[in-house]
Formats: C-alpha cells, structure tokens, sequence
C-alpha cells in the first residue's frame, strides 16, 4: 500500500513539472523562426536613411553670433582722411570733415561702384557744395561730380551711378572730396582724399557668401577678408533702414571704434540721405 502510495504521489509531481516547463518550452520560437527575425532585422537597418553629415557652414560655426572684426590689409596708401585746418572762408565747425575709411587712407572693394562714406560737420547752404573726383591710376578722371548738401550735419554717401566706368579689378583709385567754401577760389576747398582698390572676390568667399541667409552674415564675412567698403556700405545701410535695431547699432559701434579703424567719434553720427546733385 505503501508503495502504491509512493508511485502516485511520484507521478504527480512529474506531471505537475510537465505542466510548469510546457508554457515556456511553447513560447520559444524554433531555430528557423530565430533566424528570420534577425534576417528581416538586418534588412531593416540597411534600408534605414542615414542622417546627413552637418556642413560647417558659417551659420553653424557660429559666425552669427561672432563680434565684428575688421582685418586690415597690409597696404597703405598716401592720403588725408581728416581735414583739421580752420578756413577762414569756410563756416564754423564742431568736428572735421573725415571720411569713413581706415587710418592707412586704402580700403578694399569687390564692388564694380562702390558706395563712399563721409562725415559731413557743415550746415547745408546754397552757395557751398562739395565735389567729388575720382581719379585712376594714369591721374585721369574716372568720376565727377558735384552736390548740394542737404540734412548735414552728419554721414552721407556717394554711390558711383551705373552710367560710370566700372572699378577695373587689381587697380588702385584716387578720390578726393571737397567742400567747396569760395567758389572763386578752389584753393580755399576744405578736403580729404584717399585710395579704394578693387580686387577679386576668391573660391572660398564666394562660397561663403552663397551660403549665408543675413546680411549681418555677409557684413562680418565682408569685415574679416579686409573688404572695408563693402562690410562699411552694407552695415550702414541697414542701420538706415532699420535706425532702432540693437544689433545693428552694437555692429556700428564695434566697428568703427576698432583700434584699426579708430571712428569712435562718428559712432552717434547719424546717417543721412543726401545730396542733391546740381550738374
């Protein structure tokens, strides 16, 4: 009886083993199963897009957030930015008639007509305009023209009209601004003069350039490859449009208070739209 007990007691514990290690014996896949999920595993992976590389572009260097800096070529030039002399003919000033270019009297364009910057300390009159000449590099007229000022004082512009001779690349320009204080007695013009040379624009730049979506991009990228005019016309023409942007304002201010540049007092100067022509 004892025995028989045994025996039953025996097979029920085996048949309850059984019924424990069935569920999982069931649920495991079969080798053949095994091999097509990592077969159809691996397919998707090959099928899966991979991410693009990022471009160093100047957005993503962090040429955007970079504080402008003016690099300054090794040239320099003869030339009078700033005219400091009292006439006796000419009106009372407060500051000189300067123009907005570096301190060695050359700067850098790959303009064709480039765009020229001036502080002008004069009242407007009827009987004092101011010329501008611009002379290639055999001394002939390249460019003349002569102009009633308007809304001074402050900072106006000369931009080389279309119907002039286009800037000849790897060629310096004399310029030479004058306010004309006797009409009868040119000898008696107040002036500054200095050089603008046009050179071209390489690979590198160019790219640079197609790249950028802001014109504060293209005004540092003008700035650091030594392009004095074109950085200095297109900061200040945004600023003309845009008198309350704080940016801008920061830029104008970094810019020609730089230890190369030296316009500090000009920073508070306001643009003006001037002049009206008379020929």
């Amino acid at each position: 009886m004892t025995k028989l007990l045994f025996r039953h007691l025996s097979l029920a514990l085996i048949f309850t083993l059984i019924l424990s290690i069935y569920p999982v014996v069931k649920a495991a896949p079969q080798p053949s199963k095994v091999w097509e999920n990592e077969v159809i595993l691996k397919q998707q992976q090959r099928q899966k897009p991979k991410t693009p590389k990022a471009t160093n572009t100047p957005r993503e260097s962090g040429l955007i957030s970079r504080i402008i800096s003016f690099i300054l070529p090794p040239k320099g030039a003869p030339g009078q930015r700033t005219y400091a002399a009292a006439r006796a003919d000419c009106p009372a000033i407060k500051k000189s008639m300067t123009a907005l270019v570096p301190p060695t009297n050359i700067g850098l364009t790959i303009s064709e007509r480039p765009t020229f910057w001036f502080y002008i300390p004069y009242q407007p009159t009827s009987t004092n305009p101011v010329e501008f000449l611009l002379l290639n590099e055999n001394n002939k007229e390249a460019y003349k023209t002569t102009l009633q000022l308007t809304n001074t004082p402050g900072i106006i512009s000369i931009t080389l009209p279309q119907n002039s001779p286009a800037l000849e690349s790897g060629k310096k320009y004399n310029w030479v601004l004058s306010f004309i204080c006797d009409p009868e007695n040119r000898l008696k013009d107040t002036f500054v003069k200095g050089y603008i040379e046009r050179v071209s624009i390489n690979s590198n730049l160019k790219n640079q350039l197609e790249r950028v979506s802001t014109p504060r991009e293209q005004i540092l990228l003008f700035a650091e490859n030594s392009l004095w005019y074109d950085a200095l016309t297109l900061l200040a023409e945004e600023r003309r449009k845009k008198p309350n942007d704080t940016q801008l304002a920061k830029d104008w201010k970094d810019l020609l208070q730089l230890p190369k540049v030296e316009l500090q007092e000009f920073v508070s100067e306001p643009i003006i739209s001037c002049c009206r022509s008379t020929q």
